[in-house]
């Protein structure tokens, strides 16, 4: 009997510490804000610090890259957006995630020698970042917001 009153008072004790969408409430949009703007400024580090591309790094590059935006569509998904923003917050997720299965596909059919379709599956995946970056604009998303392809896409890094 006395584990049970422990393990009740343990857990009643976790439940008034824990953070408030565990409790049941929406995220706040400051809270929502600042987990997704962590999570993108992480994976934007982790791509701004690959080494410089060139003939020999290029695959190499890409596929490190795809493995950080695998990365951050799935810490994204377990972000939880306020209700007024949670639709458009989704449309950021998917076009992430749609920018880097176009990328992983691209790198398929370079490997097969099918450069016509490679580029223009880079093309798409480009054209999907940049979707995703205007969708972030909206959401004022300022780190999943920033251009980190400035030699693909003529973007700026700031």
């Amino acid at each position: 009997m006395r584990r049970l009153a422990a393990f009740t008072a343990a857990v009643a004790l976790l439940a008034t510490a824990a953070p408030v969408p565990l409790a049941g409430a929406q995220t706040s949009e400051a809270t929502f804000n600042h987990r997704a703007n962590d999570a993108c400024a992480s994976a934007g580090a982790k791509i701004e610090s690959l080494p410089t591309t060139d003939a020999d790094s290029v695959v190499k590059n890409f596929r490190a890259t795809t493995k950080v935006l695998d990365g951050l569509v799935k810490r994204l998904n377990r972000i939880e957006a306020p209700k007024a923003s949670n639709k458009q917050y989704r449309r950021l997720v998917a076009a992430l995630r749609q920018e880097n299965a176009l990328l992983v596909q691209a790198l398929g059919q370079a490997r097969a020698h099918h450069v016509s379709k490679s580029a223009d599956l880079l093309f798409k995946s480009v054209k999907a970042g940049q979707r995703s970056v205007r969708i972030a604009t909206d959401l004022d998303l300022t780190e999943c917001a920033r251009d980190r392809y400035t030699g693909v896409t003529n973007g700026s890094n700031g």
